[in-house]
């Protein structure tokens, strides 16, 4: 009996410790947990392979009935899922797994939670090293994941699809699900307290939108936050952070939601949204006031100044005889008290509510009273915010959180929180009432005609001040008077920023007088706002939209434009005519003077930085907005600077406002003529590409501190004996330098170093000079499609994906202008700063064979016809030639057949096209001694980026008037040189008759007498029937700018070449003599 007894024993001890031990990676069915059965292991009953999680019934207070089946990083014992987060157990309840899934029970037995119904019959439960607990069946397929359930956290390896939700526990103990939950969307993700956005990941300066694709995801991961889209293989939003092997995002109860990492055995906090702890509604409470704590990241909760804190420690009014009204279940058209009982207790100047900044207001337009009377006809409003700058109305319905305290004084929202009268009516003595209404008559013949007196002085007096307080107010509100703000009153827009007073701007600039810059749509002045804030007001001049609600509309979008790369607009102004927009103040000015200036050299590092933020801000146009934006202008004028070299880009959307006369005028008077691509010379599309490649040439300059096209000093050749011809693209000595010639010749022989600016005296490195030296050369490729786009720059930039391979095929054409640019002989300065127009020299030949057969064109091509707008002398020669085909006024047999040669050859070796394009490249460099913008502008009315293909065709036709005489007086022969060559056109096969028709319909307001463009149009059947239509008489007055531009030595060097041309033609002439048939046709057409 002794040795059975003692064997029993003996196993029952055995058993016991079994089942007290942790079990690795994988539990079997018909096992069952408590925390006591394994507490001297702190409830864990199931680790991970290598330790790293654990899975335990834990308490993670010191309350002995708030048990959960949770898994815990196991090195900082930090929990990151709980299975009954709302049902906790005893440490006597029940974690059981079964063969249809895991049930936990309290110690009663009473069911607490379980998994959902199955598919299949559960054969294991696992636990991986990336924290997921996971039910296989039999075939190791998962039927079931912790990592699809999350509650409040995820870590490296967990995705948070769209549509699933973390939420806040109730307190650091309890985990219970709290108020706040935090959501992936598809463009972006967010905060919400009771279904209301407080927070977006988009608005951090540190989240960067590199795609407009839809989310799909969230996950976190050893360099950062990340939002995917297309399965994974694009990325929406990133945040990028320091490396880390250990990661977790988390909303914690605070209503934060945080990312952290784990370094050593302490948690480092990367990221936190939002970062201020007042922009959480419930963080002091119900109406409770936060106030940051100065120089810290905490706050202070108080109550506002007319509530005070009750014994419940709640913040009530101040007046005992006022409650707060407790918000209907559904908001109704009625309310449910008396308006009589209600009032608003106004919170402190300089108070916000979270809500206003993720909602549009209720109505716009409105006074305040008419904002009160919505919220007392609402039961569910419980108090209003009023915008006094856009006369806006905002409503607080449902459930009031905490009021924000601003330090900046920006926001101009007053704010009421409405309140209940509580009175009750005094008992009446009969008595008394009857002596009273005995002694009434006598009394009233005294009383009444005093206080009517009374009464209307008063009447008289509130009037007075009623009206004298209207207008201190509009002024005060930041609503213009009539006088100065006409129909704006009239309409409202949502969304629109601060609208301030022309008066207030006068004396914010002193009167305009602090002009700090001018860019291509206006003047720039410094301005210090009353509250002491330093703002940067543009007066854009000439606006070209229909009303000022056009203005506005306009103004909205750009103001809703927010990246921390783009300069913020903090408000406009509509005065009469004039238009400004207030702009935050850059310290450090623009990128130009920091650059090329004479101040401290940048350094490298500074450098990279300030390229990269440029870079994000253009990608955040072309791929983050709702709408896409082209910035068009995107050059170190336009690229500011904030604090510790931040870079903003300014001027980004403003073309919309601009009138088409200033759209032009930005593109081709405004010094930018180094960062246009080839394409605005051809009639291709404008798209982001555009601005791909003035960002590489920006970023060229910001290797070299200097500007691409510059005379410079220097001390050996450079790039001797290159592949094309032995060209050098510098000597010895002082020089014309074309540094993306430099960039492309050093690239290929890897002499990054050279590059560099002299000024950083070694202080950079070859790789680093190459990363950006090649990123600027895949950016200024010829062909746009080959340009990488700016997310993909910002990639190449950061080092996410590989640099990209120059091709050298597309960047030839650099060889070209580099060097038409080294010869160079006449430079002409724009608008006082350091910008050239070229035109060089004629030093090319074209050559015939001795065979008789075409002449070889070979070095006229498309790059040649759509490069930068330095007129080259192929250019310039197309342009005659093509000019003198249709146009040159000879009478002389031999000159018409010359001319019809000619147009045959490049008919022969050019698409109508690229023909097309040598016009356009002559329009853009003026007419005769007159600028482009004037001649287009004289026999227009529009600039010359809005010329259809006909008008510019006809434009390059007009003869040139003599420099001092007017180009009135030359109109009647301009217009015969249109209708010729128009005709011509038509004839040659180069305009359909479609084409010539709408040409016709656009050029009639060229005539200043009818009846004289009637008789020129005469012979050109079938265009006259279309005069009386269509006729728009010539407004006078216009007087064009005279600049003289053209180069009449390149020009003269067109007949040494128009030699050899006759010689070749004398044959031509002798084996076609159809061409002489031709010519007769063509003479018809001579100028007499």
């Amino acid at each position: 009996m002794g040795p059975f007894f003692l064997y029993i024993l003996t196993s029952a001890l055995c058993y016991g410790v079994g089942l007290g031990s942790t079990l690795s990676e994988f539990i079997y069915p018909n096992f069952t947990a408590t925390n006591l059965r394994f507490v001297d292991n702190a409830g864990a009953f199931l680790t991970s392979r290598n330790n790293t999680f654990k899975a335990a019934i834990f308490n993670p207070g010191s309350q002995q009935a708030n048990f959960y089946l949770c898994v815990i990083h196991a090195a900082s014992d930090t929990i990151i899922w709980s299975a009954n987060r709302d049902a906790p157990i005893s440490n006597s309840g029940r974690m059981s797994l079964t063969a249809t899934g895991i049930y936990i029970t309290d110690d009663k037995g009473n069911f607490k939670w379980s998994t959902p119904v199955l598919q299949s019959s559960v054969s294991s439960l696992f636990l991986s090293e990336l924290g997921n607990l996971i039910l296989l069946d039999q075939f190791n397929q998962s039927l079931w994941e912790s990592f699809h359930n999350p509650t409040d956290t995820i870590v490296i390896g967990q995705h948070l699809p769209v549509g699933k939700l973390l939420y806040s526990a109730i307190s650091r103990t309890d985990f219970s699900t709290g108020n706040y939950s935090f959501e992936v969307i598809s463009d972006d993700a967010i905060l919400q307290w009771n279904d209301l956005t407080y927070w977006k990941l988009s608005m951090e300066p540190v989240a960067y939108t590199d795609s407009n694709s839809p989310a799909e995801f969230m996950t976190v991961n050893r360099t950062g936050l990340y939002l995917f889209g297309r399965n994974g293989s694009v990325i929406v939003i990133q945040v990028g952070l320091s490396t880390s092997n250990f990661r977790i995002a988390k909303l914690d109860y605070l209503g934060q939601f945080t990312v952290r990492s784990l370094s050593g055995s302490d948690w480092k906090q990367d990221f936190v949204g939002p970062a201020e702890q007042c922009r959480v509604p419930y963080i002091c409470g119900r109406i409770g006031l936060c106030t940051p704590a100065a120089g810290s990241n905490t706050h202070i909760c108080s109550c506002p100044s007319n509530f005070h804190h009750d014994q419940q420690n709640n913040c009530m009014p101040g007046d005992s005889s006022y409650s707060l009204p407790v918000a209907c279940a559904t908001t109704n058209n009625g309310s449910q008290v008396n308006s009589s009982m209600l009032l608003y207790v106004r919170l402190d100047y300089g108070s916000d509510y979270f809500y206003n900044d993720f909602s549009s207001p209720v109505k716009c337009g409105v006074n305040f009273s008419a904002c009160e009377e919505l919220c007392s006809m609402d039961c569910s409003c419980l108090g209003i915010f009023y915008a006094n700058s856009t006369a806006s109305c905002y409503v607080l319905q449902d459930e009031l959180g905490s009021i924000m305290s601003s330090t900046t004084n920006e926001n101009d929202r007053l704010g009421y929180i409405k309140a209940l009268v509580s009175s009750s009516p005094k008992s009446v003595d009969n008595n008394s009432s009857n002596n009273q209404t005995q002694r009434f008559p006598i009394i009233a013949l005294v009383v009444l005609p005093v206080t009517g007196f009374v009464l209307v002085i008063a009447l008289g007096f509130l009037c007075w001040r009623r009206t004298k307080v209207s207008k201190i107010g509009e002024g005060k509100l930041g609503r213009p008077n009539s006088s100065s703000s006409g129909d704006l009153e009239a309409f409202s827009i949502p969304g629109l920023p601060v609208r301030f007073d022309y008066e207030e701007l006068e004396v914010a600039t002193d009167n305009f007088k602090n002009l700090i810059g001018a860019g291509g749509f206006g003047a720039v002045y410094k301005g210090i706002l009353p509250d002491k804030t330093l703002v940067a007001v543009k007066k854009i001049t000439n606006l070209g939209l229909q009303g000022k609600k056009d203005f506005c509309t306009e103004i909205e979008i750009i103001g809703n434009i927010h990246h921390v790369n783009l300069v913020n607009l903090k408000g406009f102004c509509a005065h009469g005519r004039q238009h400004l927009l207030v702009y935050e103040y850059m310290y450090r000015g623009s990128l130009d003077r920091t650059l090329f200036g004479n101040g401290p050299v940048l350094e490298w590092q500074e450098r990279v930085d300030i390229a990269l933020g440029t870079a994000r801000g253009l990608a955040y146009l072309h791929s983050g907005c709702e709408q896409k934006i082209i910035h068009c202008d995107v050059k170190p004028e336009n690229i500011l600077l904030h604090d510790h070299f931040q870079a903003k880009i300014s001027d980004f959307g403003l073309s919309k406002l601009l009138s088409p006369e200033q759209s032009s005028l930005f593109t081709t008077m405004r010094g930018t003529r180094g960062y246009l691509a080839p394409e605005w010379l051809t009639s291709s599309a404008i798209t982001e590409k555009t601005d791909v490649y003035s960002y590489g040439m920006v970023l060229l300059e910001i290797v070299s501190g200097r500007k691409n096209c510059m005379t410079r000093s220097l001390s050996q050749s450079v790039g001797d004996d290159n592949s094309n011809g032995g060209h050098s693209s510098s000597s010895s000595g002082a020089g014309l330098v074309y540094f993306p010639l430099l960039a492309l010749e050093m690239h290929e022989q890897k002499r990054y170093l050279e590059l560099a600016d002299p000024r950083l005296e070694g202080r950079v490195t070859s790789e680093e000079v190459e990363k950006l030296v090649r990123v600027a050369l895949c950016c200024v490729h010829e062909e746009p499609m080959l340009r990488p786009n700016m997310v993909s720059v910002v990639g190449m930039l950061e080092g996410r994906i590989p640099l990209g391979r120059p091709r050298m095929e597309s960047l030839n054409f650099l060889r070209f202008y580099g060097r038409r640019f080294a010869e160079a002989s006449t430079i002409e300065e724009v608008n006082g700063e350091n910008n050239v127009i070229l035109l060089p020299h004629a030093n090319a030949s074209l050559t015939s064979t001795t065979s008789g057969s075409p002449i070889s064109f070979s070095c006229i091509s498309s790059q040649q016809i759509s490069g930068p707008r330095g007129l080259t002398i192929l250019n310039l020669l197309l342009c005659q030639l093509v000019k003198n085909t249709f146009l040159k006024n000879e009478r002389t047999f031999l000159r018409k057949i010359i001319e019809m040669v000619l147009s045959l050859a490049l008919e022969r070796i050019m698409s109508k096209q690229q023909i097309l394009g040598s016009y356009l490249s002559k329009i853009y460099w003026g007419h005769g001694i007159y600028g482009i913008e004037s001649s287009s502008f004289f026999y227009f009315g529009k600039p010359p980026h809005l010329l259809s293909m006909g008008e510019s065709t006809l434009l390059v036709g007009i003869i040139p008037a003599p420099e001092l005489r007017s180009p009135f007086r030359e109109l009647s022969r301009g217009k015969i040189f249109q209708a010729r060559v128009l005709k011509r056109m038509v004839d040659v096969g180069f305009l359909d008759i479609g084409t010539a028709l709408m040409v016709v319909n656009q050029c009639l307001n060229l005539c200043l007498h009818r009846a004289e463009y009637i008789e020129v149009l005469e012979h050109l059947s079938p265009f006259h029937e279309k005069v009386d239509a269509v006729f728009i008489p010539k407004q006078e007055g216009l007087k064009p700018t005279v600049k003289k531009i053209w180069d009449w030595e390149a020009e003269s060097k067109i007949w040494e070449v128009r030699e050899e041309m006759e010689r070749w033609a004398d044959e031509l002439v002798r084996r076609k003599t159809s061409i002489v048939s031709d010519t007769k046709n063509l003479d018809q057409y001579r100028m007499d």
